[in-house]
């Protein structure tokens, strides 16, 4: 706040002084033909008897943060004398950064400014000032990557991952153009896509340079694809290869008649995989059921609860009925079903 008022108060010092010259003392700035004798020759008698003591520096730096390679900063001094007045135009103020003398300027209504280069180098800085026997606190601010330029990418896969176990996904070094390396804590992202419009989305951060994430592979198929996501920067696409899931050899399957709709009620499942876990909500099912007369049709689906649903428009009476099922490619095949028939299929 005492900054911002500063500042305020500064700018409109300026525009006054276009027309007629400022006084300044702990009481504020006004124009001088406003100033009574006795405030004037006051204010001189203090700065004389006064002069030998030390001057109050603040010092403030903006933005805090800046990107390696980009815009420059400011560090900014605001001088007051012993009875809290802005020091007179053209005060000397030497500015130092990590303790060496960047450069000295003159005040001009109190206030000097210096601009900070924020190099290449990712890393934290301190800027301190000195003016008129008086020294400022230190003020700290931080170069960081250069975000637009991040080099993201995947670490090759060593060997397909088992179904049911955990499948580590890494990143590998982000750096910039600079060779600076990402923040810890940046938000990332893991995308791995398993076919048209269906794909699995692990959020991350980055710890150590590094995005880092597992998953556990169900209903991934032999075959997808792996991106990385930091900042506005996407890594190559990357294949991802998972041993093919394996089902539980039986797969429930039931025809119940639905009277009232002239139809019936196909329920296939719960799909079990070998390690005994119910497939993943979502996975897609397609079914072919032909009924004794050669009609066929073909309905395809989503896995809820383990088990796919659909009514389907077959007359029970045109009984025996053929079902292909297929999930996962793997493939169930049944003969002879009957409404209201409860059977496990044999698998390809």
């Amino acid at each position: 706040m005492v900054f911002a008022a500063v500042v305020w108060t500064t700018c409109f010092t300026v525009g006054a002084a276009r027309s007629e010259d400022v006084f300044t003392d702990a009481f504020g700035i006004v124009p001088i033909g406003s100033v009574s004798s006795d405030r004037l020759l006051r204010s001189v008698t203090q700065r004389v008897s006064d002069g030998s003591n030390e001057a109050s520096v603040h010092i403030f730096v903006g933005p805090k943060s800046l990107e390696a390679g980009g815009d420059n900063g400011l560090a900014t001094a605001v001088v007051l004398d012993a009875q809290g007045s802005l020091v007179p135009d053209g005060t000397e103020v030497t500015f130092f950064l990590d303790g060496q003398e960047i450069g000295t300027i003159q005040t001009r209504y109190g206030i000097a400014t210096v601009p900070l280069a924020p190099g290449s180098v990712a890393v934290g800085f301190s800027v301190g000032a000195v003016a008129a026997g008086g020294q400022s606190q230190r003020a700290t601010y931080r170069v960081t990557p250069d975000v637009g330029s991040l080099s993201v990418g995947l670490l090759p896969q060593l060997k397909s991952v088992s179904h049911e176990t955990l499948a580590p996904f890494t990143s590998g070094p982000i750096l910039d153009q600079y060779g600076n390396v990402v923040d810890d804590g940046t938000a990332a992202s893991i995308v791995l896509f398993h076919d048209v419009n269906h794909f699995s989305y692990l959020p991350t951060r980055t710890v150590r340079g590094n995005a880092d994430v597992s998953f556990l592979v169900r209903d991934v198929p032999s075959f997808a694809q792996v991106v990385t996501n930091v900042g506005s920067q996407l890594s190559t696409v990357r294949a991802f290869n998972a041993v093919p899931i394996i089902f539980d050899a039986d797969l429930p399957v039931r025809l119940s008649v639905q009277a009232d709709l002239r139809a019936m009620l196909l329920e296939i499942g719960p799909f079990l995989t070998s390690s005994g876990h119910q497939l993943t909500d979502g996975s897609k099912v397609s079914a072919t059921i032909s009924d004794s007369a050669g009609n066929s049709r073909t309905f395809s689906g989503w896995v809820q609860d383990g088990v796919f649903s659909r009514s389907v428009a077959f007359d029970p009476r045109l009984a025996p009925f053929t079902l292909v099922v297929e999930a996962q490619k793997t493939k169930f095949e049944y003969f002879g079903l009957e409404a209201d028939d409860y059977s496990g299929g044999s698998d390809n």
